[in-house]
């Protein structure tokens, strides 16, 4: 909850994948309201998920709901397929 547990959330993903990618596939908006479909990729090159660095590269889907206000975000929900990233790294 909130841009400081965001950001902390953010570091983690960093410290175990330099080189994380976040990639839209598909955005759907209607008005103040936004949905994405996600990609993400990278290479597990430190902590994650529990996991030690395995130097394998990953891919998993995701999906992101966003609602705005005066152009500023005003809630984020984002979720991501942690099981099928663990299979990957295990």
């Amino acid at each position: 909850m909130g841009r400081d547990e965001w950001r902390r959330y953010r570091d983690l993903v960093h410290a175990g994948s330099a080189d994380f990618r976040n990639e839209i596939v598909e955005l759907v908006c209607d008005g103040q309201r936004a949905a994405a479909r996600l990609r993400y990729t990278g290479t597990h090159t430190g902590v994650l998920l529990g996991l030690p660095a395995t130097q394998r590269r990953f891919e998993y889907a995701g999906a992101a709901f966003f609602a705005a206000d005066s152009r500023l975000l005003t809630s984020a929900w984002v979720l991501g397929d942690l099981d099928g990233l663990r299979r990957q790294l295990s």
